[in-house]
């Protein structure tokens, strides 16, 4: 079995029978529950039937009631009121989300996106300038805000009272707010909310400050849960509540512009799941925040003319496609240099250019790191200054990293996996040599390879649809709830693999004579198999539909052949 595959330990036989019993499922099911930290049939059946009735009361966040209080009088006040969002998924969804809540309860407010290319990230002197000149009284940033001490600072010196919802990292000092939010410095119950998530806090807290139904804003958890995938946050307690919920909702959404959405992307009527999020809507809701004014997916998500939300949906499809060409370019030239580096020593990879473009080195990162596993930073340098996009693997924590680099750095913010910079140019080399020498103590006795951790080693008689259906109901999955990892030994291939595009590799395999499964692995073209090959398969169960029937396949990602 190959180094980088790592099986699960086994669980003792009475706690499976314990839970397969009391709740009617197979023991492999029981087993895999127990294995996510399911580990009573009170706890496993509360994973298997999440109910909106299981959000935490969004008063457990200190400072709610305060900024709950503060808005309820802003609104009945008829005050200027400007949102501050962000110009990704999460930013752009938080600020209609709270843009179309306050709207309807009569104070329509401004909004506010800075333009990652000439602005940058969070509070920006561009941005703060706006606010001032907009004569507001109260300002909501949402996911974003939490680094900016002093742009709070000198908006509450002009009497414009700030209350900070926001989900990353505190930096250190926190800014001088009227309020902030943040799961992640506020001990509320569960830090992992998106930025589009704790907008859906506040939301609540207002309706339950003005004593209105909260029901009513349900409709808005298609917004929540893209942000919540989009933004790689776990998909476990309440983000899996609101995931769930959300993308049913998705599927018949009230939302004009996410109709024009599923309707250009060839989604509508049709189950949404969270690969849809991540690679269909993430993607085209990303390019103009990327490349030119995220303002547009505001327009676009809160129009309520259909003929606007089409044109404004197929920008979005030409914005994403003119995407892709420029991050391939930059992909092709990263690799380039990457070939003159021993990143097996130096355990990261840290690379600045002047003609990248600086809204697209983060998925061009997000690339380096499915080929070459290691921690990655895409610097895109301007005269002397350089924009920086950071991701990493699960091993190293970024955030921290970058931390221990800050005498270096103009600012830098993010999570665990994902991260922004500003430097100074001729600071290059040393935050290069610096970052690098805490990879190589972080990542010392790590080999970089993807690991695949393996939930059980299987039979493939014991692959079949009833226990599908039993894994869907782990879904939805995304980090933090996986899909099911299989291993099955001993497989022999039976006729001829057919590569399908360039990348993947489709065929059948045996156990035996009379079981046959077909098997797709993607991103796998380049694996040499041929018939009657003896493999080991790692793999998730899926099904495939055609000509309107349902057969099982095996999801390949990894293979052994002996």
């Amino acid at each position: 079995m190959k180094e980088n595959w790592i099986l699960s330990e086994p669980i003792p036989q009475n706690k499976i029978n314990e839970i397969s019993k009391k709740l009617n499922i197979s023991q492999i099911a029981a087993e895999l529950l127990i294995q996510k930290g399911h580990k009573t049939p009170e706890k496993a059946y509360k994973f298997l039937n999440p109910r909106i009735e299981d959000l935490y009361d969004p008063f457990l966040m200190p400072d709610m009631k305060k900024a709950a209080e503060r808005i309820a009088i802003a609104i009945k006040s008829k005050e200027k009121i400007l949102i501050y969002g962000d110009y990704d998924v999460d930013g752009t969804t938080a600020t209609t989300l709270l843009y179309q809540v306050l709207k309807k309860l009569g104070n329509a407010p401004l909004t506010y996106i800075p333009h990652r290319i000439r602005e940058g990230y969070g509070l920006t002197q561009e941005g703060v300038s706006y606010c001032l000149k907009s004569y507001v009284n109260l300002i909501i940033t949402v996911d974003c805000g939490i680094g900016g001490v002093e742009p709070v600072r000198e908006l509450q010196k002009e009497g414009i009272d700030v209350i900070i919802t926001d989900h990353h990292e505190a930096g250190g000092e926190l800014p001088p707010a009227f309020a902030i939010l943040d799961p992640k410095i506020n001990h509320y119950p569960f830090d992992g909310l998106s930025g589009s998530g704790v907008a859906f806090k506040l939301a609540q807290a207002i309706y339950e400050e003005l004593n209105l139904e909260k029901k009513e804003l349900l409709s808005y958890l298609d917004l929540v849960a893209l942000a919540t995938v989009c933004d790689i946050t776990p998909i476990i307690e309440e983000n899996r509540i609101i995931t769930k919920y959300g993308m049913k909702i998705l599927e018949n959404t009230q939302n004009v512009g996410l109709q024009a959405l599923l309707e250009s992307t060839g989604l509508k009527r049709q189950a949404i799941n969270t690969y849809h999020i991540s690679f269909v809507f993430g993607p085209r809701m990303n390019a103009p925040g990327r490349l030119g004014e995220a303002k547009e997916i505001i327009n676009l998500l809160s129009t309520e003319d259909r003929g606007e939300a089409l044109r404004i949906a197929q920008r979005l499809k030409e914005e994403n496609s003119k995407r892709q060409s420029i991050q391939a370019k930059i992909v092709k030239e990263a690799k380039k240099r990457v070939k003159e580096i021993n990143i097996e020593e130096q355990k990261s990879i840290v690379l600045a250019e002047e003609k990248w473009h600086p809204g697209v080195i983060g998925i061009a990162a997000s690339k380096l790191i499915e080929e070459f596993h290691c921690p990655t930073i895409l610097i895109a340098l301007d005269k002397n200054i350089g924009k920086g996009s950071a991701r990493s693997i699960p091993e190293f924590h970024l955030h921290n990293a970058l931390s221990q680099c800050k005498e270096l750095l103009l600012s830098f913010g993010g999570h665990r996996l994902a991260a922004g910079l500003i430097i100074e140019s001729k600071n290059i080399n040393a935050f290069k040599n610096k970052f690098q020498e805490i990879a190589k103590v972080k990542l010392k006795s790590e080999k970089l390879m993807p690991k695949f951790f393996i939930n059980k080693d299987i039979p493939l008689e014991k692959t079949n649809e009833k226990l599908l259906a039993e894994i869907e109901q782990f879904a939805p999955f995304g980090t933090g709830n996986p899909n099911p990892l299989f291993l099955t030994k001993g497989l022999q291939i039976v006729g001829y693999p057919k590569i399908i595009g360039k990348r993947h590799i489709k065929f059948k395999v045996r156990e035996d004579k009379n079981l046959i499964i077909d098997a797709i692995g993607f991103n796998l073209g380049n694996t040499s198999l041929s018939m009657m090959d003896n493999i080991n398969l790692v793999y998730t169960l899926d099904k495939e539909e055609w000509l309107g029937k349902t057969k099982l396949v095996l999801k390949v990602k990894d293979i052994e052949k002996y």
